[in-house]
């Protein structure tokens, strides 16, 4: 297609290879008047992408959790990074949960492609236990036909996770946008 700008039926340059990410980290103890400078926490991926990194604290023992979308050309996951110094220093990443691919989705009205924003995940901390739940969407409920909540659960710090939980099940709907809470 032309474009505004005046190309003229060119085909476009080949996309180079492209590194994405990594995600980084600052703090502030002071109410949010001076922060550290930005530290890198996760490693870079060629051809791929970390993306929306969510945060959380386990308020009885410090521990930062930080959990985002990966992905290369190779796999796709929910990975996690944790700090038990504040932020100082982090550990190495770790796959908590493989993503599984799904369909293209249709708009419903006009049919076209839309994408869905697969690399939504969200973290949250039992306070009383310190269990650590990552809600997140992906085709595995469905066999890969259609998105759903699944939901992966830490008992022991992030150390082990288990099997992802269907939290939506298979309807006519495809569910994308997940959120997870942890009450009293």
């Amino acid at each position: 297609p032309e474009l505004a700008h005046g190309n003229r039926g060119e085909k476009p340059a080949k996309p180079p290879s492209v590194t994405y990410g990594p995600v980084g980290f600052t703090r502030t103890v002071d109410g949010g008047s001076t922060w550290t400078s930005v530290t890198t926490i996760s490693p870079r991926v060629a051809n791929g992408r970390v993306s929306a990194p969510q945060a959380v604290i386990d308020s009885r023992t410090g521990r930062i959790y930080v959990v985002y979308y990966r992905a290369d050309r190779e796999s796709r996951a929910v990975a996690l990074v944790t700090s038990n110094d504040g932020g100082r220093t982090w550990s190495e990443q770790r796959d908590i949960a493989a993503w599984v691919r799904g369909p293209r989705v249709k708009h419903p009205t006009t049919g076209d492609d839309i994408t869905l924003a697969e690399d939504i995940v969200r973290p949250a901390i039992d306070g009383r236990t310190g269990a650590v739940h990552v809600a997140y969407a992906d085709a595995r409920v469905a066999d890969g036909k259609q998105f759903a909540v699944s939901l992966v659960s830490s008992s022991d710090r992030g150390e082990s996770w288990r099997a992802p939980l269907a939290v939506s099940t298979e309807a006519t709907e495809t569910a994308w946008l997940p959120a997870v809470a942890v009450d009293a």
